[in-house]
C-alpha cells in the first residue's frame, strides 16, 4: 500500500522499472531463420536466386515476431506496474492499448559535400500504458510506444535507408478539461522519458551519401519529451475509446545516423502520432 501523502506511486516505480528492464543489447545482424532453413538444404534442392524472406507471408511473419520479441520486456514492465498499482487508495487505475501512425518531422546533416535530409521514416505505432487516477482532475501515466520506422538519408535524388525501429518509455501527467462523469472528456498531457532508436538490419554495402553521413547498425538512447491532446469517449463505466495526438521529441540520434568528418547534424526529431486506443478503468 502506498504511504499516505504519496501522490504518484507510478512515478516512484518508474525509475526502478527502467533499471529492471533488460535493455536491448546490440547484436550482430543475423539472416532470417527461413533463409537458414532454405540455404541449409543440399545444393540440388534449393533455388540459387530466391530468399525465403522474399515471400510476403514469411517476411511479415518474421517481422511481427521481431516486434513481439523487442517489446516483451517493456510490456512486462507495464504489467508489473499494473499489479503494483492495483491496491492504490486513489480514484482508480486503468490499462490501455492502441495503434496509430508516426509522422516524422526530421532533421538535416550539413557537410562540405552538401546537405542531406536525415531521420526516420513514418510508419505505424503500437502503444500500451498503465495509469493511476489519484485525483479527480489529474492522472499519472506510464506508457510504452513502439514505432516501426527505418532510419534514412536523402540528398540530390539519392536515398538510402536501413531497417530499424524505436522504443519509447515515458511518464506523463494527464489533465482532463471536464469532470470525470462527462461522456466526452478532452484532456492535455505532457511527460518525460527516454527513447531508443535501434537498427535491426545490416548496414548497406557501398551506400551512397557517405561524404555527408552514414547509417550505422547501432542503437542509441535519447532523452524524450512528450506533449499532446486527446479525448476520452466513455462507452461503458469501465471502458472508453481514446483518440489522441502526441508529439514525441528527441535530439538527433548521431550514433545511428553518423555525420561524416566536418559535417554536423541539426534539428530535433518530432514523431507526431495520432492514435486510437481502448481503455479499461477499474475504480
Amino acid at each position: 500500500m502506498p504511504q499516505k501523502g504519496s501522490s504518484f506511486p507510478a512515478l516512484d516505480l518508474a525509475g526502478a522499472i527502467i533499471f529492471l528492464v533488460d535493455l536491448p543489447r546490440k547484436r550482430p545482424a543475423q539472416p532470417c531463420r527461413a533463409d537458414i532453413f532454405m540455404w541449409g538444404r543440399p545444393p540440388g534442392l534449393r533455388p540459387a536466386f530466391v530468399s525465403a524472406c522474399s515471400f510476403p507471408v514469411v517476411s511479415q511473419a518474421h517481422k511481427f515476431l521481431s516486434v513481439v520479441s523487442a517489446a516483451r520486456r517493456w510490456l512486462a514492465a507495464l504489467l508489473f506496474c499494473a499489479l503494483a498499482l492495483g491496491p492504490s487508495q486513489g480514484q482508480g487505475w486503468e490499462l490501455g492499448a492502441g495503434a496509430g501512425y508516426g509522422f516524422y518531422r526530421n532533421g538535416r546533416v550539413f557537410a562540405p559535400a552538401g546537405i542531406a535530409a536525415a531521420g526516420v521514416r513514418s510508419r505505424f505505432t503500437l502503444t500500451a500504458w498503465v495509469a493511476e487516477h489519484r485525483r479527480e482532475r489529474l492522472a499519472g501515466e506510464l506508457r510504452y510506444t513502439y514505432q516501426d520506422g527505418d532510419p534514412f538519408l536523402e540528398s540530390r535524388g539519392l536515398r538510402t535507408n536501413v531497417q530499424g525501429q524505436s522504443h519509447a518509455l515515458h511518464f506523463a501527467l494527464r489533465l482532463p478539461l471536464r469532470r470525470p462523469e462527462a461522456r466526452l472528456n478532452p484532456y492535455l498531457t505532457a511527460g518525460l522519458g527516454a527513447k531508443r532508436y535501434e537498427v535491426t538490419g545490416p548496414e548497406t554495402l557501398n551506400p551512397p551519401l557517405t561524404e555527408i553521413a552514414r547509417l550505422r547498425a547501432a542503437g542509441e538512447w535519447k532523452a524524450l519529451v512528450v506533449a499532446g491532446i486527446g479525448v476520452d469517449w466513455v462507452l461503458h463505466p469501465s471502458v472508453s475509446l481514446r483518440a489522441e495526438l502526441l508529439d514525441y521529441v528527441t535530439p538527433f540520434p548521431k550514433q545511428v545516423i553518423e555525420p561524416a568528418p566536418y559535417a554536423s547534424a541539426r534539428g530535433f526529431l518530432h514523431q507526431m502520432t495520432p492514435s486510437l486506443s481502448l481503455c479499461w478503468r477499474i475504480r
